[in-house]
This record gives structure tokens, sequence and C-alpha cells, in this order.
């Protein structure tokens, strides 16, 4: 009996190191540096490759820049540049030489990359036409229940706000005791007068009082006699860093209307800040409670606030609680999409 346990067993280990024997590990490409590095790759298999100069990893295997400096692997349509300046021959004509995009041009003799992009994800058609029938358009559809297409040049897009309130509870850590409430509103939106860049005094043919069509982020309470208050506000560059002195801001938190496709699919994304201020000896913010509501002609939108790195889809009139306990500025990321225009 022992001397067929001593076989088996022998079988069992001399299967065991056939199997690890033939086990040569997992192939494939090695090189940090290569496009296709694959880490679980133990054997090269020399399948590794490098982009050419004036590509990435993001052009095709074996694409080379032309003199247009656009990188495919089609060498059909690389234009020619006789005397090796890196510039394209005279004879050269860029442009969109598809028959079938909307900014084909007859004239183009090679294609330069500036065949107009499939919009019809956003309402449009695959040849590049916007829902306001635009080659190469800024319109989209907006996704209501009865979508229609916002931001064309037959249907401008309608100015709206959302208004965006916090309101903090502060406790006392000496004493463990509610010792006030104080909220601040910023507001977000979109104006008549949305231009690319900010609209300080662009903004209404050069009018930098434009009242209620102006949406600019201020903080509500500014520095004063009162105690344990709160500052809602979204930074800028342009904001001096001393914000205890500083009450008259003058960026117009707005969108432009070239944000429109990320805002109907992927959305914006702003950071604001709220920060204590005046804060009274071992007072801190226990609670964040944030809430939002329309004006203007939107309808509804998805809105999702994070704050520490916890997202929350928050609806119109709804209020979503954070526990905060702190005295430092508190770090919220406002993301919103799915807009919707009555």
């Amino acid at each position: 009996m022992a001397r067929i346990i001593q076989i088996i067993t022998l079988l069992i280990l001399s299967f065991f190191m056939m199997s690890a024997s033939c086990d040569k590990g997992t192939e494939g490409c090695t090189d940090l540096d290569a496009c296709n590095y694959d880490e679980t790759a133990a054997i090269d298999d020399n399948s590794c490759w490098l982009p050419s100069t004036g590509c990435d990893c993001d052009d095709p295997p074996s694409s080379l820049a032309d003199c247009f400096k656009i990188c495919d692997a089609d060498f059909l349509n690389d234009p020619s540049d006789l005397d090796g300046d890196g510039n394209c021959d005279e004879s050269v004509i860029g442009g969109c030489i598809d028959l079938l995009i909307c900014n084909y041009n007859p004239d183009a003799t090679h294609n330069n990359d500036s065949c107009a992009v499939d919009l019809s994800q956003y309402g449009g058609t695959v040849d590049g036409t916007d829902c306001d029938g635009s080659c190469e358009g800024e319109a989209v559809i907006d996704g209501c229940d009865n979508p229609g297409c916002i931001g064309g040049i037959n249907n401008s897009l309608e100015p709206w706000k959302i208004i965006i309130s916090a309101k903090a509870t502060f406790i006392s850590t000496v004493s463990d005791s509610l010792i006030g409430i104080d909220s601040s509103t910023v507001t977000l939106g979109v104006s008549n007068f949305a231009l690319d860049g900010f609209n300080i005094i662009e903004q209404e043919g050069g009018n930098s009082n434009c009242a209620d069509s102006c949406y600019i982020d201020i903080f509500e309470n500014p520095t004063g006699l009162n105690n344990n208050l709160i500052r809602f506000y979204f930074p800028h560059e342009d904001w001096i860093d001393d914000l205890e002195n500083f009450n008259e801001p003058s960026f117009v938190q707005d969108m432009r209307n070239y944000d429109l496709k990320v805002l109907f699919s992927t959305g914006i994304q702003w950071d604001a800040v709220i920060k204590p201020v005046n804060l009274t000896y071992g007072s801190i913010v226990e609670e964040i409670s944030i809430s939002f509501k329309f004006k203007g002609a939107i309808d509804k939108c998805k809105f999702i606030i994070s704050i520490d790195g916890n997202p929350a889809e928050l609806l119109e009139g709804e209020f979503i609680n954070y526990s905060v306990n702190s005295n430092e500025e508190i770090q919220l990321f406002i993301n919103i999409s799915n807009i919707c225009i009555e």
C-alpha cells in the first residue's frame, strides 16, 4: 500500500513539474515606453510599437505625420513635400475630400482632417449637419420629453439660471451646542449675451451692468460684524486671494454656446468653495445643506453635486445634507448635464 502511495505522489509531482516547464509565461509587449505595453506579459513577442515623430499612441500603428501634420496610416492621402521643408507643395490643396460630408471641398486634393464630425448623437446627421440645418453647427437636441433644437440660428438659446443655495449649521466644539445657521447662494446659467470669453465688458454690447441678464457668482455675505458666516462661490484666477477684503467680484459665471454639446452629454463641472468666515472660538460647521431651483427657460437638468468625493444626484427643490464637522474651506464639485428647455 505504501508503495502505491509513493508511486501516485511521484506521478503528481512529475505532472506539476512538466506543467511548470511548459508554462513559459504570457507573451506580449514588455517595453514600458511602447504604446501597446502589456503589464501582464512575461515574454516579449516583438509586437511592440512606438509612435513616429509628430504622432502619438492614439494614432494607428505605422502612422506617419504628413506635411499637413496629420497622422494616419493611409499613405495614399499623404500630400507631396518635394523639397522636404515640412510644408506641402503649392499644388496641394487641403480640405474635406469625402463626398458624403457636409463641408466637402471639390477643390481639395488631399484630406487635411477638416471634415465635419458626426452630429447624429446631438440630433443632427452623420454628415456633420446640426439639428438646425447648419454644417458644423452648434445646435443640439435638448433631450426633453418634447425635444427641441437649441442654440441654432433659427432657434436661439433662451436665457436660464440655476440658483444654488447652501445652508450651514454651526456648532461649538466647547459646549457642543448650536450657535447659528447661515446661508449663501450662487447662480449658474446662460444669458442672451453668452460669448466666447469672460462676459465682462462684452456682455450686452459692451454694457458691464446688465442687471438680471448677467449671472454673477458673488458670495452674498460680506465680512461684517456678524459671526459664523459662510461664503459660497466659484474661485477664479482673476480674483484676488484675500476674500476677506474683496466684496465686488466682476466675473460672470456663464456658459458659452460652444459648450452645448458637452452640456447635453457628459456635462460641465464647476469647482465651488464654501468658506466659513468670522468664526467664534471653537465653532465649526456641523452640516451643509444644498438645494437648487430654476429660473428662466430651463425645465429640468441632471444635477450632480459632490463633497469629499461622494457624488449624489439632486432634484430641484430637494435638499441634500452633508455632515462636515470642519472649520476649513469645503470643496464642492457641481456637474450639470442633460439640460431641458421649456
